[in-house]
């Protein structure tokens, strides 16, 4: 029922409440236009809270192809000395390479070196760099023994070390072809650059 069928004759009042019940529609487009913007903002806002809160993810080497695809030659070259100069301090190390062998494998360890100076020390080889993309941080990491190859490897990854503990684990992924190192941290979710500047920043 209209509201103008309340009242009789056509006196300012009838006028007024005709002029009301012709409006009323169009206030309830309003209102429904405003509401879905203010929906439309606050899902754009927290979406932008959600990238906001998303961590950097860490950028993974494991060959010169992988560095290429970030980084020059030159900035490549400059990344692998300083990676093997933090492994010279951080990773375990053998006087001879047949010790070192009978705890990471045969094949699995190389003499460390300082620039071209042999140290005659030999530690775990390098299986992965992982670093940030203003390369304020840098981890080089590496595997233990094949004793840990199983399902979980499979399926997860292979267990990697910084420092004589495992920090995370590393998998090929194949994208187009191309087999891409991926690298997550030891509960699956992927390693941060915040995790590489803590454990080893500039």
């Amino acid at each position: 029922m209209s509201l103008a069928r309340l009242f009789v004759g056509k006196g300012p009042l009838e006028m007024a409440v005709n002029s009301i019940a012709k409006q009323a529609p169009r206030r309830r487009v309003d209102v429904g236009v405003k509401l879905a913007i203010l929906v439309t903002i606050a899902m754009v806002a927290l979406g932008y809270v959600i990238v906001a809160k998303t961590p950097e993810r860490a950028i993974a080497i494991a060959s010169t192809e992988d560095c290429s695809r970030f980084f020059t030659e030159a900035a490549c070259t400059a990344l692998l000395q300083r990676a093997l100069a933090i492994h010279v301090s951080t990773a375990p190390s053998f006087d001879r390479r047949d010790l070192c062998e009978l705890v990471y494998d045969t094949g699995n360890c190389a003499e460390l070196r300082d620039g071209v100076i042999a140290l005659g020390r030999y530690a775990p080889k390098l299986a992965a760099i992982a670093m940030t993309k203003e390369r304020d941080g840098i981890v080089p990491l590496y595997f233990n023994s094949s004793g840990e190859l199983g399902a979980n490897a499979a399926r997860f990854g292979r267990r990697v070390y910084f420092g004589n503990r495992p920090v995370g684990r590393l998998r090929d992924m194949n994208a187009g072809g191309l087999q891409l190192p991926v690298l997550s941290d030891l509960t699956g979710a992927p390693f941060s650059a915040g995790e590489v500047r803590r454990l080893h920043g500039p």
